[in-house]
């Protein structure tokens, strides 16, 4: 099929050329190929982008924005979550929940930032009006910015620690020394757990909020060659997105 002759490099420059000596009928069926299982979106959206007439951009500037939109749903979540696990178990990694959240996000990121970049290249109303909705959201509301670990519950812990650590030190008989280079280590390992938890939820609330902005200026950036100076109500929407 189409992709897989795309796929194969000693058939993709004269199936390109052919393409071009045809002209715009020759794309005219691909926005219908253009699903959220396609591989080769941003070379279908170059071609399209070239050779196809209004008709035919306008169908793959829909197409890519029910891509787009898939991508940035809980639906891409939920499918793209036991793939990332199981990409984790065969390169032998084992991240905690906040760091495998943060592998998700990035995830999405990347492949939303491949999807603006095919938008950009075909334009069209739909993909507008996608991106300037897109834009205008500020996304989900994040709350504050995580604090370092809270010194109560530091406190709490590092006394849960010395008693459990002094308890089997007595049951193991071991001396006065020994005991309390056992408990030393046990107070460090619980400080260490503690305040490693907190960074990661820094880490995590710090790159949802990059994440946000980034897609945002992404969404701004496929406009780019494609607003219409004299539609005020585009204008007027970029104005506000511009004082948000």
């Amino acid at each position: 099929d189409f992709e897989h002759r795309l796929d194969n490099r000693t058939q993709l420059y004269g199936m390109e050329q052919l393409l071009r000596t045809i002209g715009p009928t020759s794309v005219v069926g691909l926005p219908k190929l253009m699903t959220r299982d396609t591989r080769r979106l941003d070379q279908m959206a170059a071609l399209v982008a070239e050779l196809g007439d209004p008709k035919t951009k306008e169908a793959a500037s829909a197409a890519l924005v029910a891509i787009a939109k898939y991508i940035s749903s809980d639906e891409w979540m939920k499918v793209k979550k036991p793939e990332l696990e199981a990409a984790n178990t065969a390169s032998k990694l084992q991240p905690t929940p906040d760091q495998f959240q943060m592998q998700l996000l990035s995830y999405q990121g990347e492949e939303l930032m491949r999807s603006f970049g095919s938008l950009k290249k075909v334009g069209g109303r739909p993909a507008i009006d996608f991106c300037l909705g897109f834009a205008g959201d500020k996304g989900p509301d994040i709350g504050k910015r995580p604090e370092g670990a809270d010194p109560k519950v530091l406190k709490e812990l590092e006394d849960k620690a010395t008693k459990e650590a002094t308890e089997k030190a007595t049951k193991d008989g071991l001396d006065k020394a020994a005991t309390e280079k056992a408990v030393k280590e046990a107070v460090d390992k619980a400080q260490k757990e503690t305040k490693d938890k907190a960074a990661t939820a820094q880490a995590l609330w710090d790159l949802r909020k990059e994440q946000i902005d980034k897609r945002r200026q992404a969404a701004l950036a496929a406009l780019e060659g494609h607003l219409d100076r004299n539609n005020q109500d585009d204008i007027k929407r970029i104005l506000d997105i511009a004082k948000s």
